[in-house]
């Protein structure tokens, strides 16, 4: 049996670092702590090609936190109320189909009762 490694993964060198500290330079607003919109750490990490590990790693070490995305945190603010009315709709059309399946069975009897109802009386 021929046993085979696995290449192991490509270690940050120092021109990767480099690389990543310019971009940061420019997308990171070291004032507020965050990115500048719309970059994130995976934001670098695809426009730089790569991985996003090394991003977090060069950002944490000369820069500081990830912080928010102020697009983002917008999506969520705006989000958050209209998923929470998805929610309880969702919740509610559950609990209305359970009624309905607990009434089926009432309908079918009632429906059987007016036919023999319906052939005594002649109609």
């Amino acid at each position: 049996m021929v046993e085979t490694k696995a290449n192991a993964p490509r270690e940050m060198g120092r021109d990767d670092r480099r690389i990543i500290t310019d971009k940061l330079d420019e997308i990171y607003d070291e004032k507020i702590g965050r990115y500048i919109s719309p970059w994130t750490d995976a934001a670098v990490s695809r426009d730089l090609g790569v991985p996003r590990a090394w991003v977090a790693e060069v950002r944490e070490q000369f820069f500081g936190p990830e912080g928010s995305n102020p697009d983002f945190d917008a999506f969520l603010e705006q989000a958050a109320p209209i998923i929470a009315e998805m929610k309880n709709m969702a919740n509610s059309a559950r609990v209305q189909l359970e009624g309905v399946k607990a009434i089926e069975g009432r309908i079918a009897d009632l429906e059987r009762l007016g036919r023999k109802i319906e052939k005594v009386l002649g109609r």
